[in-house]
């Protein structure tokens, strides 16, 4: 909001100010309104996976993938995509929980990245990519795979990864999205073949948002925090003096 204030390359309004003030009243991120309404549901879904039977889990599994994925997209309907959200967060944690609970990684590990594949060739030639289902059937497999993997500590993983929650708050912020997406990189261009020009952007976002927010992290560090102190040390001054 500071730098588009000086910067200005999209027009501030006082809406902007306040959903920029006030991003999760305003379901500014939907992934993370999503993730919030997720976290206030998780006691009632560890009840689910607790106490529903291996076939009665695989149902609401499907209910919940049904409603985010599917019948949107049968209906042509557009719901706001927290909706959609919360759903696709449902759905995803209970397939997880269900992935523990009965101990898939012992699938074959030919038939996942099958799976896969499959599902990838299918979404491509459709050219269905805001399909839900079957970005899911592509996730699920992957994240399958990823659990058989040897936990392992590396350095520039989680020193990349450390920032891509900021990569996405930038990239999504209100002001930035438009101007971003749709004037300085004109994503639009790209449609007929987005595969290698998709790869090449994200990976040009992910370097120069991950640089930003090391270079916040570093001013604040510097400069907020030692003001942060600062204030706090004059408060509680001048609270003890009029305590006396």
């Amino acid at each position: 909001l500071l730098i588009d204030y000086f910067i200005r390359f999209e027009k501030i309004t006082l809406k902007s100010i306040i959903h920029n003030v006030f991003p999760m009243l305003f379901n500014e991120y939907w992934f993370v309104t999503s993730f919030l309404v997720l976290m206030f549901l998780v006691p009632l879904l560890n009840k689910m996976v607790k106490f529903l039977s291996q076939k009665q889990l695989i149902i609401y599994i499907f209910i919940f993938l049904v409603g985010s994925s599917i019948l949107p997209l049968i209906n042509h309907s557009n719901p706001p995509m927290e909706v959609n959200g919360v759903g696709i967060m449902i759905t995803s944690y209970l397939s997880a929980a269900y992935l523990k609970k009965y101990d898939l990684k012992k699938t074959n590990n030919w038939i996942l990245p099958l799976i896969m594949i499959v599902s990838l060739v299918l979404q491509y030639v459709l050219n269905k990519g805001h399909n839900g289902i079957m970005s899911f059937v592509i996730a699920f497999p992957i994240f399958v795979l990823f659990t058989k993997i040897n936990s392992f500590y590396s350095n520039i993983v989680n020193f990349i990864a450390s920032s891509v929650f900021a990569s996405y708050l930038i990239t999504e912020n209100e002001l930035i999205r438009i101007p971003l997406w749709h004037k300085w990189l004109n994503v639009g261009q790209y449609s007929d073949n987005p595969i290698l020009p998709g790869i090449l952007i994200t990976i040009c976002l992910i370097c120069v948002t991950v640089l930003i927010d090391k270079i916040y992290k570093l001013c604040y560090g510097v400069f907020i925090v030692k003001f942060k102190e600062k204030l706090d040390n004059y408060i509680f001054l001048k609270l003890t003096n009029f305590l006396k």
